[in-house]
């Protein structure tokens, strides 16, 4: 409808393109309105196969229309003269593809009728062609499968329909393996308007040299690509070598002719093969490219990997730049996943093939022969995963994926597509969900694919990585060897360094590209295997990772957290813009011998060994207690990490103790050593055990560790069972550090009470509780019995693998059709951004259907809801064990945050006051109530509400508010001895470094059927309330003693020490003070009695230490004024006691005094 529009030039196309479209929109209707209408609940086969082949044939207009309207097209006429001599002609199918100063054209199919290409004969096309700008070469090909394929080429002729300007290419040769060169490719100049001198046809001589490595030779038939600042060659076979003897043999070089219009400057080449004929792997050394004319340099592309199926990483196509020192770093990674249909026959045994067009460039055509996950590709309803790297395309415009209708089954039913491109940090998505078939739907055997949805995701920056295995006798492993990296922003997951080919040999030297979040300076590695089995010791040698610089050297971050600063790195001598840091360790990983060591940190060195941290490596002492409860012994393996401010150690199996020969009995004390770079001070540990053997229940009391640098000895106190049909079924716990004072307070407030300090319930003050529901899926065979675990990823740190173990809803968890829901506690992980689940593969029918997995974090007030739909199985679906799944968008359910409330219940001490039942609770405040909630689960029931006993308990709840009004508190009634005397009830709301009230509910009454009035569910309203100091000041207000030197600084809170006149209060502290802190924030400024305040203060000539607690804020106006050559402290950054140390050693430096 729009007479401006390029589409009026083919009205004849859209009429009848739009008209197949409202026919087929007509056919749907009429469908759904008889059928669906009247309330069938469900439509019979026909009716479905009606349907989907309604769906595919608008699934594929909608496409082509997308394509066409995404892509600016211009009309050409072509002419192709075919020469005037004898034999001549051809029957062959003509490609063109089209080169201009604007990019190049797909390729382009001039479909031969029965007398086409004849001799002296001219044929005419009108093809639509993206505008590719002023042409400057076109290439011509055909396909040479028929039998009378030879042609020779007098010229081609083309005519631009928008501008009129006509363009010649001149031929005049042979396309044809029986004449001429024997090359039925050709690469013809443009001339024609705008083009004052036609770009000449050069020689490529190209070299290949094949490597020394035992069977590095091949018989597969061999092609390459260059590219240059002027398009590439595209794909030529190398065919006829100018050496003699068979081509590409062990140890030879190889010589080929390659005749293109001039590429200039030669920037890459593509070169792989077809993995045909037995043998087919091969080991390419390098290509050497030199130009015939002289007027550009040779080119040499180092390679020295294989093209094999079997070795390496699989690939049989690899592209390689011109020479560099990390030859990983310049390309992308492009991880594709294809799933073929569940449907009857879904299937192929054809040759499938992909082409990626993006905004910056295409492939090739790829041939999809080797599968990570799989060595029978496209089954149906699997899933099959490719891995391939290419220069960086851009963003992934559209996709072209065929077959070639080869063998018996080469019907393929598609399903959809997902192209990964971590270093973009994107996902697309094609859909599809058709036939691609020639006897189904519309016959097609290829489509054009747009992305259906484009994801974002985190980005990630490539590393590699390069492992020298040591000249020793027995140095090599069979075990699986993992590394994981620090640095100044964060850390890499454990990766498996793995590829097809026979890794860590003796003296050998492995490459492994990494793909991960850029984390800064690398501060240190870990790096081993967790391997017994014979042939696992293993002597490493040294390890160099490299990167590209991210910033420039004078802006890059420099040191540890600490404020230690140095250069941990050094920049490439081949490659300014690669910095390389070296690992020197020169010690064996072996569970047998020598340390018995399988897991080391290494620190940078430079590439003789010194060291160039000035961290050191520390031995810490483990001191693990377990209880003198009976059967509080394990038999189980038992793993450990520390964490400390910044940094952790990984988890460490404890498989040594110095002190006893059987680890972890009863009433014991085991100590070990964990060797790691200094933690600086400690935060928490995460300790657990396997659930392996029979008796792995464990009970553990605590864990002591002392640091080598300062001789702080850390307390981490569990005092809970880790097992599975015990407590609350945990077998892997987070436990925060305790230091000397801490432990102190806690043996004063346990003396005091009458009840002792619940350790754990410390845990749940400071740590958030994430509420896991795991849904299998309702299909047959769906559940598993295997071991399952889950690793969730915040924003600020990640689990670690958790096992779920004991299912909140289900003896049987995981089984066809369940909810099963865990809980686990963690700390600073923050919201998830991702989960990675998966299961060990053991137990006799471990293949799972995981449908999706839901977390519910109160402290947050949000439920992330993670799809899944998909088999973890090794011969099912994407055949692999664990999968990474991120949250749907749409689907994070909120609801008002909770807060922790702490409520300690006192049963009196009457005779028979204590109660079996299950005893609830509901909460109220002015406006809001919690909702009924069980105060414990049947799990941790037992022991609680004994005569004279007060219980405590820590639960997240719906906030209602600062003040509670009243509480409403009974039981079900049920066990034994239900009836329940409550002496009182006391309740705080549990706000971080925040002074909150405890509210008082007395009772002194039965709660029972058979006593006082018979209730068993009573409304108590709440005493005064009474103010309290929330534990870390507890902790400040202590006699000064030298666990914190500068503690004892007599304080004055306006909030909370002022009495009658305001202003006389304020003026009375100011002058009574030595130093005034003042916390900047908008509000701060906005007050006028804290400019009053500050001012006097400033009047006064008393010390003033800003103190930054709101985000980023810069003041202005009076605060800008009288702040503006002060020195703030910012505890809007780092950690609280971080912060608080630097604030005492300000107060004692005697600056900041205006």
């Amino acid at each position: 409808t729009n007479p401006n529009s390029d589409f009026q030039a083919y009205s004849s196309f859209w009429s009848s393109w739009f008209s197949a479209l409202h026919q087929t929109f007509d056919q749907l209707a009429d469908l759904l309105t008889k059928k669906i209408k009247k309330n069938k609940k469900s439509l019979d086969k026909n009716i479905h196969s009606q349907i989907q082949e309604y769906q595919q044939q608008f699934t594929a207009l909608i496409d082509n229309y997308k394509i066409r309207s995404q892509t600016e097209t211009v009309p050409w006429y072509i002419w192709v003269y075919t020469s005037n001599i004898n034999e001549a002609s051809t029957d062959a199918e003509v490609n063109l593809v089209l080169y201009g100063h604007n990019g190049k054209s797909d390729n382009i199919k001039l479909r031969s009728k029965s007398d086409a290409f004849e001799a002296g004969q001219c044929d005419e096309f009108k093809v639509d062609i993206v505008d590719v700008g002023t042409p400057f070469k076109l290439r011509v090909s055909y396909d040479d499968k028929k039998f009378f394929s030879p042609w020779h080429l007098d010229r081609i002729e083309m005519e631009d329909l928008k501008t009129k300007k006509q363009y010649k290419f001149h031929c005049g040769r042979w396309l044809s393996k029986l004449h001429d060169d024997k090359q039925v490719i050709r690469e013809l100049p443009a001339e024609g308007p705008g083009i004052s001198r036609p770009l000449p046809v050069v020689k490529y001589m190209v070299n290949v040299y094949t490597g020394k490595k035992t069977n590095a030779e091949t018989d597969a038939n061999v092609f390459i690509n260059i590219f240059g600042e002027c398009g590439d060659t595209g794909e030529r076979p190398l065919e006829y070598s100018l050496k003699d003897g068979n081509k590409f043999e062990r140890n030879k070089i190889d010589s080929f002719i390659i005749e293109a219009v001039s590429l200039k400057q030669i920037r890459k080449i593509r070169i792989g093969h077809d993995g045909s004929n037995p043998g087919a792997g091969w080991f390419l050394d390098k290509v050497v490219v030199h130009p015939e004319d002289q007027h550009y340099e040779s080119a040499t592309f180092g390679c020295n990997r294989w093209l094999a199926v079997d070795e390496d990483d699989g690939q049989l196509v690899r592209e390689l730049t011109l020479t560099t020192t990390a030859q990983h770093l310049d390309k992308t990674t492009y991880n594709i996943r294809i799933k073929t249909g569940d449907i009857f026959q879904a299937g192929t045994d054809a040759d499938v093939y992909l082409k990626i067009f993006g905004e910056s460039g295409d492939t090739d055509k790829i041939q999809l022969r080797t599968a990570n996950n799989t060595s029978n590709k496209f089954e149906r309803g699997r899933t099959d995963h490719f891995t391939f790297e290419f220069d960086d395309l851009g963003k992934i415009e559209h996709i072209i994926i065929g077959h070639n209708a080869k063998n018996f089954e080469a019907r393929w039913f598609l399903d959809w597509i997902e192209i990964d491109i971590p270093m973009r940090g994107e996902l697309y998505r094609f859909v599809c969900n058709r036939w691609l078939d020639k006897n189904e739907g519309d016959g097609k055997i290829e489509l054009d694919l747009i992305p259906s949805d484009i994801i974002k995701k985190s980005h990630a920056i490539p590393y590699e990585v390069t492992v020298f295995t040591g000249d020793k006798s027995g140095a090599r492993t069979d075990a699986d060897v993992f590394i994981q990296m620090y640095g100044l922003n964060g850390k890499t997951e454990e990766i498996i360094l793995k590829n097809k080919s026979a890794l860590f040999e003796r003296k050998s030297v492995d490459k492994f590209k990494i793909e991960a979040p850029d984390i800064g300076q690398i501060q240190k590695i870990r790096i081993g295997h967790n391997s017994e089995k014979f042939g696992s010791a293993w002597y490493l040698e040294k390890v160099l990772i490299q990167r590209h610089l991210s910033e420039q050297p004078e802006k890059r971050k420099r040191g540890f957290k600490s404020g230690r600063s140095q250069r941990l790195s050094q920049i490439s001598a081949t490659d300014p813009n690669v910095e390389e840091y070296w690992f020197v360790c020169r010690q064996w990983f072996d569970k047998s011998s020598g340390d018995k060591t399988t897991v080391r940190e290494l620190l940078p060195t430079d590439e003789q060994g010194n060291v160039l941290s000035d961290r050191q490596e520390l031995t810490y002492e483990v001191h693990v207690f377990t209880s003198d409860k009976s059967g509080a012994g394990t038999v189980a393996n038992v793993f450990l990490t520390i964490y400390g401010a910044s940094e952790d150690t990984g988890e460490r199996e404890l498989q040594q103790s110095k002190t006893n020969r059987n680890k972890f009995e009863r009433n014991q004390e085991d100590v070990f050593e964990i060797k790691a770079a200094a933690l600086g001070k400690l935060k928490k540990i995460k300790i657990r055990h396997d659930d392996s053997n029979i008796g792995s229940a464990w009970y553990l009391d605590r864990v002591e560790i002392t640091d080598p640098e300062t001789n702080q000895l850390y307390h981490f106190v569990c005092q809970k069972w880790l097992a599975t049909d015990k407590d609350d079924g945990l077998i892997s716990r987070e436990i925060p550090a305790l230091e000397n004072k801490a432990l102190r307070l806690a043996a004063a407030r346990e003396s005091s009470a009458r009840s002792s300090v619940d350790y754990g319930l410390e845990m749940k003050t400071i740590a958030t509780t994430y509420k896991i529901s795991v849904i299998t899926s309702n299909e047959f065979g769906s559940g598993t019995n295997a071991n399952v675990y889950i690793i969730i990823f915040g924003e600020n740190n990640d689990t670690g693998k958790v096992p779920l173990v004991t299912s909140k809803t289900y003896s049987d968890p995981f089984d066809r059709g369940h909810t099963d829901e865990f809980e686990i506690e963690a700390m600073d992980i923050g919201e998830p951004k991702k989960i990675k689940i998966g299961h060990d593969d053991s137990g006799f029918r471990p293949d799972w259907f995981l449908e999706r997995v839901e977390i519910d974090v109160p402290k947050f007030g949000r439920i992330w809801i993670f799809p899944c739909g998909k088999w973890l199985s090794i011969s099912k679906g994407d055949c692999q064990l664990e999968v990474e799944l991120y949250p749907q968008t749409m689907a994070i359910e909120v609801y008002t945050p909770h807060v922790s409330y702490e409520i300690k219940v006192f049963t009196s001490n009457v005779s028979g006051a204590g109660t079996d039942a299950n005893v609830h609770i509901e909460i109220y405040g002015v406006e809001k109530t919690t909702g009924q909630v069980m105060l414990c689960g049947k799990t941790d029931r037992k022991g609680k509400f004994r005569t004279d006993s007060v219980d405590t308990f820590v639960l997240e709840l719906e906030d209602v508010g600062k003040d509670i009004e009243k509480i409403r508190i009974g039981h079900d009634n049920r066990g034994f001895g239900a009836s329940w005397h409550l002496d009182h009830v006391e309740i705080r709301r549990l706000d971080k470094n925040q002074k909150t009230k405890t509210f008082i509910f007395s009772c002194r009454r039965w709660l029972a059927k058979g006593e006082d009035d018979g209730s068993i569910v009573r409304d108590l309203l709440s005493e005064k309330g009474q103010l309290q100091v929330p534990e870390r000041y507890n902790e400040c207000e202590e006699t000064n003693t030298q666990d914190e030197p500068g503690d004892g600084y007599t304080v004055w809170f306006d909030v909370q020490n002022m009495h009658g006149c305001i202003y006389t209060a304020m003026a009375k502290a100011v002058e009574q003070s030595q130093i005034v802190l003042f916390g900047m924030t908008e509000k701060y400024r906005q007050s006028d009695n804290c400019r009053k305040e500050l001012t006097y203060a400033c009047k006064q000539r008393k010390r003033l230490i800003p103190l930054r607690l709101q985000e980023k804020y810069d003041p202005n106006g009076w605060l800008g004024l009288i702040s503006a050559e002060l020195l703030y402290i910012d505890f809007t950054k780092r950690d609280f006691d971080i912060n608080y140390r630097n604030l005492l050693k300000e107060i004692e430096s005697g600056e900041n005094v205006v």
